[in-house]
Parts: structure tokens; C-alpha cells; sequence
């Protein structure tokens, strides 16, 4: 069990880090109390990280990449309704202000798409049909800049190709 574990806990934080051993427990549906002598014994595999004043962890083998992350263009993506972006964590308070989570939850167990940008959750989406396209309608959650459009767009495309349909893009600012 120990040796299954260990992997699992590598897989998650190959997927999921930045996480903290409570987001693995909630993911794995493993019990925190034998996670966390479990965690430590991961701790040669990881490194400490500060997410928002809070201790995080990442494997080692992705500080190079968290390096260059701060030499990077800013990135936005549309991710689909229940996207496991939004469910590997036991507290979402590092991807979206609180403030917004009833326009991300809106019951009943639905979790909306949503509109990213450098891994914070800034707005959600919906494809409406229209005829033979769709209609790709953004709102976001707080004014953004009209440079996010082009970025918008390209997720749009790469949608339509997808999709093999025409698709516009309607941006709701609040």
C-alpha cells in the first residue's frame, strides 16, 4: 500500500503542484492522517513553495520550470465544465477570490467552464449554438484589458477546429 501510495502521491503532484497534503487527501480520498507521515517521507522529492503566504509543494524535478514561468507572456485558456483543474484541491482559494465561487459553483454539482489566466480563474464561459456555429460568450468576473481578446480568440479557434463549426466570440465585461 505504502509503495502505491508514494506513487500516487507523485503522479498528483506531477499533475496538480503547487499542493499541500490536505489537497492530496481530498483528491486521493486517502485519510490526512496517513498522508502527512506519508508527505514527509516525499520531502528529498520536493521543495517548499510560498502560494499566497501559505506552504505549498512542488517535485523537484519542476523548479526549473517554475523558474521560467516568470519570463513568460501571461497565458489564458478556456478549460471545460468540471475541467480537473478545479478539482484537485481541497480549498480553490489559490485559483479564484472567493467572492466568485457562486458564479463558478452554481449548485446541484455543477462547476462551470472557465476563462484562466496565469492559473487564477478570471471569468467563465458558454458555447450557445446558433445555426451551424456557436457563439463562444465570455464574462468575466472583474474588467479586463481588450488584449486579452486576441488570446480569447486563439482559445476560440483552436474550439472551432475542434468542432469542425464556425465559431464568434462575445465578451461580457461586468
Amino acid at each position: 500500500r505504502l509503495v502505491a501510495l508514494t506513487e500516487l502521491a507523485l503522479r498528483y503532484l506531477a499533475a496538480y503542484a503547487p499542493a499541500r497534503p490536505e489537497d492530496f487527501a481530498v483528491w486521493s480520498g486517502v485519510k490526512i492522517s496517513e498522508v502527512r507521515p506519508l508527505w514527509q517521507s516525499l520531502t528529498d522529492q520536493m521543495l517548499p513553495v510560498d502560494v499566497e503566504g501559505a506552504p505549498n509543494w512542488i517535485l523537484r524535478s519542476q523548479s526549473t520550470w517554475l523558474e521560467s514561468l516568470e519570463s513568460q507572456p501571461p497565458v489564458l485558456r478556456l478549460l471545460p465544465r468540471f475541467d480537473t483543474y478545479l478539482l484537485g484541491y481541497a480549498n480553490r482559494d489559490n485559483l479564484i477570490d472567493p467572492i466568485f465561487n457562486k458564479k463558478l459553483f452554481k449548485g446541484g454539482g455543477t462547476i462551470s467552464a472557465v476563462a484562466v489566466l496565469d492559473g487564477w480563474v478570471i471569468g467563465v464561459w458558454k458555447a450557445t449554438p446558433k445555426g451551424k456555429s456557436l457563439e463562444l460568450t465570455v464574462e468575466w468576473f472583474e474588467n479586463q484589458p481588450d488584449a486579452l481578446i486576441p488570446a480569447i480568440e486563439a482559445e476560440a479557434a483552436d474550439f472551432a477546429r475542434f468542432l469542425a463549426r464556425p465559431v464568434t466570440v462575445k465578451i461580457q465585461q461586468p
